[in-house]
């Protein structure tokens, strides 16, 4: 009979996370305080894009949170503001939405998923500042699938 601890998948701790972010994005900034990993950097998503200030945070087992925020960003007066959760326009901040919540768990390493995803999601959002179109398909909550 087979063990099935032997087979469980590797789940990755905070510290791995952080490990793998310092590793693959040298100039951003990660830290774990009280249970939570914070990475704070910039991307750019083509090398024709502007660089956008990103912030995740992640708690075991929960979904990570992805900030951007600054003055690169445009378009968060607009009642259209795509595949987002929340806007804070005061601060220039907007919670994105870049997966649904069984498509990342802690078997996954944040700097090859979230960091990524990210990066995709801003060039989907350059195209929607263009076009006003959202191009990067998805579920949005209460609208049937695009």
């Amino acid at each position: 009979m087979a063990n099935k601890a032997f087979n469980a998948p590797h789940r990755y701790r905070l510290i791995d996370q952080q490990m793998a972010l310092m590793q693959a994005y040298p100039d951003g900034n990660c830290y774990i305080h009280h249970g939570v990993l914070h990475w704070e950097g910039n991307i750019q998503p083509t090398a024709l894009s502007r660089r956008y200030s990103i912030v995740v945070t992640y708690r075991m087992r929960m979904r990570p949170i992805v900030m951007l925020q600054g003055d690169n960003l445009q378009g968060l007066d607009r009642p259209d503001f795509p595949h987002r959760f929340s806007i804070d326009r005061e601060n220039n901040r907007v919670s994105i939405c870049l997966h649904l919540p069984h498509e990342f768990d802690s078997t996954q390493l944040i700097s090859e998923t979230i960091i990524p995803w990210a990066a995709e999601w801003l060039c989907f959002y350059e195209i929607w500042l263009a076009t006003g179109e959202w191009c990067g398909g998805g579920k949005h909550p209460g609208k049937p699938a695009e």
